[in-house]
């Protein structure tokens, strides 16, 4: 087994979808958000590399969380239509 997917088997997690506070949806947003940033960013938007976008999750996503979402303009939540 190579050194590669024994890391990434690693950082794998389940994430529920019901707890309080930094769960599976707020994850979700950041996903977007950086997707966002990377594929399509606005005027005024940081600059975020694919590995830099890469990186945010490998241990404490929360704390990427904290640098780019920084209110519910950076990170709306999901609404159905």
């Amino acid at each position: 087994m190579s050194l590669w997917y024994r890391y990434r088997v690693s950082n794998l997690w389940p994430e529920s979808r019901t707890a309080v506070g930094f769960n599976a949806w707020v994850k979700d947003r950041l996903e977007y958000r950086l997707y966002t940033l990377v594929c399509h960013p606005k005027p005024g938007d940081p600059i975020v590399t694919l590995k830099a976008a890469q990186d945010a999750f490998l241990g404490d996503w929360t704390q990427a969380y904290a640098t780019y979402c920084k209110d519910e303009k950076d990170c709306p939540a999901y609404h159905a239509r």
